[in-house]
């Protein structure tokens, strides 16, 4: 069945602003995409739906999500350190997974915020059980997103050998194998998986099969001092904690994990806001790219933002959202919702960044879908990509046809697009 789509305005991404455009879907793909007066086949259309004042832009990519935690807000004092907000998450937790009823819920609310609040289609999710893995190309219709389900796995915290963590791990790839899943593995942090274990991941012919790794790194100043002064915060809870503490190289954590040549893999490296140039250096050496969460920087008050440096080294980075266990929770506000438009928003206002709108949108699609390996399946409405798609409509005093060198689309998509938004996965509507 083909479905064509008529818009005023089509924001392609790869590509110049499509003015009187026209999208043509089938079997959940773009087939063709330009401007209506450019197309011709009409007698092999099936349905047509007019949008006549309306921009259409490729879904979001939330890079970094604990969908699992998104029954968290609030749980946890802000004024606490990283290591004392860690703890709290982890007392809470106890030895649930989001495996169980319980955490499904949290899970489920955090897809719908993402994708009915900011559009977003793609989520590459840390969870902590392989049995929530579902298929990337074919998602389950209760579902409504394209998850990315990175096994999260650490030691420090469960007490677990690493013959116990590689098995895990090896379950995980076997689980995505039989689901069509994506499979990704995400080690949680330099200080919860020791050298060892990745010493026999990365040596295990079955982790070829991953298509790429995400892993916390460089989080928090604390994390930093644990490792090249064996000091802070950090230090003291790991050094007292009843699981098998990761003793550091005195090195950074980037070094700490990896050593000088590092595994021939792709890496997410999550936040990275304390790493050192050398580290940074060798980042952009591998191709690995960085994730920002800026609600998650701004709740923990960090020093830094580390973008211009990575800016300036040339190393390449999207968005996340992180969980809403970090999430600022104003006293008579509403409560705060899992959303990569306010995320983009936040980056946008740091005056000291100079980030445009135009560069958060590549960066929450196509050079998003890059990092995990995926541009050619999503972040851009382009012939053979899945139609993974965003409807907003635009201000009815405006004609963006006689404006074309002023009116700055994606601006108005991260300002104006929240809760307004028809989102599609594969050319059907999400609908909850």
């Amino acid at each position: 069945m083909r479905s064509l789509f008529r818009v005023k305005v089509i924001y392609p991404v790869l590509g110049p602003i499509i003015f009187n455009g026209a999208l043509v879907i089938r079997d959940q793909k773009i087939e063709w995409v330009g401007r209506y007066s450019d197309f011709s086949d009409f007698d092999l259309i099936d349905a047509t739906y007019e949008f006549p004042n309306h921009i259409i832009f490729p879904g979001l990519i939330n890079l970094h999500c604990h969908l699992g935690l998104t029954d968290l807000v609030g749980k946890i004092p802000q004024n606490n350190s990283f290591s004392e907000w860690a703890q709290g998450v982890l007392a809470i937790l106890g030895n649930h997974s989001s495996a169980d009823p319980n955490r499904q819920v949290p899970l489920f609310a955090g897809v719908k915020q993402l994708a009915l609040k900011s559009g977003v289609t793609t989520i590459v999710d840390h969870c902590p059980n392989s049995s929530n893995v579902n298929p990337f190309f074919h998602p389950p219709k209760n579902i409504s997103a394209r998850i990315i389900s990175c096994f999260e796995f650490g030691g420090v915290m469960r007490g677990m050998n690493d013959d116990e963590i590689v098995g895990m791990a090896e379950g995980h790839i076997g689980a995505c194998e039989r689901n069509g899943a994506i499979c990704a593995l995400a080690p949680h942090a330099p200080y919860s998986v020791s050298a060892s274990v990745f010493d026999k991941l990365f040596n295990h012919d079955d982790f070829l099969k991953v298509k790429f790794w995400s892993m916390h790194m460089g989080e928090s100043k604390e994390e930093y001092e644990y490792f090249t002064q064996k000091s802070g915060s950090m230090w003291k809870w790991l050094s007292k904690s009843a699981g098998r503490p990761v003793y550091p190289r005195e090195s950074g954590p980037f070094f700490h994990t990896f050593g000088a040549k590092p595994p021939d893999s792709q890496f997410l490296l999550i936040h990275g806001n304390y790493l050192s140039f050398e580290e940074l250096d060798l980042t952009k050496k591998m191709g690995w790219g960085l994730v920002h969460c800026p609600n998650s920087f701004e709740y923990f008050n960090h020093d830094r933002n580390p973008i211009k440096d990575w800016e300036e080294i040339g190393i390449s980075w999207g968005i996340g959202t992180d969980s809403l266990a970090t999430a600022v929770v104003d006293s008579g506000a509403r409560d705060p919702e899992l959303n990569l438009f306010s995320e983009a928003r936040l980056l946008s206002s740091r005056q000291d960044l100079s980030i445009s709108y135009s560069e958060l949108m590549e960066k929450t699609t196509h050079l998003a879908a890059r990092m995990i390996g995926m541009d050619s399946d999503i972040g851009a409405l382009k012939s053979g990509m899945l139609a993974d798609f965003n409807i907003l409509e635009m201000p009815h005093d405006s004609d963006p046809v006689d404006q074309q060198s002023e009116f700055d689309f994606a601006q108005y998509i991260f300002n104006s697009g929240q809760g307004r938004l028809k989102t599609f996965i594969g050319g059907k509507e999400v609908v909850f």
